[in-house]
């Protein structure tokens, strides 16, 4: 008796619900957030640890977002996580070339986007900062308001000089 030596090969892999979902995730999206980025585009990763500054005070409450951009690509997100020496962003960046990257900040609070100071050449594999030494990042001409519970308030300004007269 003689038997067939021939492999047969499915043309497509079976369906595999795990490798499906993964293949097919959606973009990260939520109804507050203003970015959009789908990390399945990109090969590389490189990681910072940062805080975000303005005036000297530590920013990033709750629902505030740290986001990557190359030109005006979002190449990743990361919300504002509370640790024991306080805020901080653990942001994964995307890439598949050594591009510029810049961030922005985004107040939940204020419903706005402010860019930030600080941009890098990206490097796969690469970590900046650390929980106890995080890569600073500051609002470039921004102002926002941390008067959560004030509606309303008044200045008083009084102004008070001596005038001097100098004649011959």
């Amino acid at each position: 008796m003689k038997t067939s030596a021939q492999l047969n090969y499915p043309i497509s892999p079976p369906e595999d619900p795990v490798l499906q979902s993964h293949s097919t995730a959606k973009k990260r999206t939520r109804s507050t957030q203003p970015f959009s980025f789908d990390p399945y585009e990109y090969q590389y990763q490189e990681t910072i640890t940062t805080i975000v500054m303005q005036n000297e005070l530590i920013l990033g409450d709750s629902n505030d977002l740290l986001a990557a951009f190359s030109d005006d690509q979002c190449r990743g997100i990361a919300e504002s996580i509370i640790t024991p020496e306080g805020p901080r962003f653990f942001l994964q960046i995307w890439s598949n070339t050594a591009d510029t990257i810049q961030f922005k900040y985004y107040s939940a609070q204020e419903k706005r986007i402010y860019p930030l100071d600080y941009s890098l050449i990206f490097k796969t594999n690469h970590n900046i900062g650390s929980i106890i030494s995080p890569q600073v990042m500051n609002l470039v001409n921004a102002f926002i308001c941390h008067f959560h519970s004030v509606t309303s308030f008044k200045v008083i300004a009084c102004i008070s000089s001596d005038i001097f007269s100098i004649s011959k």
